[in-house]
């Protein structure tokens, strides 16, 4: 889990945070997506898999009740 860091400024009281604790935000929001990417990659694969998968039962079912 990334935690950041914040610093209080003393003219403003504001709490900031520190540049490269944004950047490894950025980097580990990306890291993600990337995953996600691949997760959607391996989906959109597995649908074609099954839409190919019923087409050829769809075929064999038709072989099937023509010989009977």
């Amino acid at each position: 889990m990334l935690i950041l860091k914040t610093w209080e400024s003393k003219k403003t009281g504001r709490k900031n945070l520190y540049g490269n604790d944004l950047k490894m935000a950025e980097r580990e929001q990306q890291k993600i997506a990337d995953c996600f990417s691949i997760f959607d990659d391996l989906i959109d694969d597995q649908s074609r898999k099954i839409k190919a998968l019923n087409l050829q039962k769809k075929g064999l079912m038709q072989r099937l009740f023509v010989y009977l």
